[in-house]
Formats: C-alpha cells, structure tokens, sequence
C-alpha cells in the first residue's frame, strides 16, 4: 500500500494474484514532522545518555567487600568478658 502524508490510502496491490511493476506517485512535500525538523538528534541523545549509564555503571566507586570490623567503624572492637 502507499499513503499520502495524511496516512490516505493512495494505491494498493494484491502481491499474491499480481505479479506486475506497481507505480504510484506519491506526494513528498508540503508537511514538516518532528523527525524533519530535529532529524537524528533525538537517536544521538539516546545513545549518549545510554552511554553515560553504562559508564557510571561501570566506574562508580563501590565500598570494599569485606572490611574488617575496625575499618569499617573506624574504632576498636568492642570485647565483653563473660
């Protein structure tokens, strides 16, 4: 099928019964959408952004593991006597 910028239907054909060339003058100007007007720049954001989430994924600073008790709390561990 082929449309005009309003989504009309300007033409169709029946690939299983006709096997012929099909042409159809179909209108190019005359409508600006937002794809025309901002193109690509939507897709490159999205993709940057994508990156800069992986990359603080990737590289943020994570605490240790396992830290003894006295690294962790930055004093002396506590004993009690029985």
């Amino acid at each position: 099928m082929a449309f005009d910028s309003q989504g009309h239907a300007l033409s169709s054909q029946n690939t299983l019964v006709d096997q012929d060339q099909w042409l159809v003058d179909v209108p190019i100007h005359g409508v600006t959408t937002p794809y025309r007007v901002i193109g690509d720049a939507f897709a490159w954001l999205c993709l940057a952004g994508a990156a800069a989430l992986v990359g603080f994924g990737v590289f943020r600073r994570r605490p240790p593991a396992f830290a003894p008790p006295e690294r962790a709390t930055g004093r002396e561990p506590e004993f009690v006597a029985r």
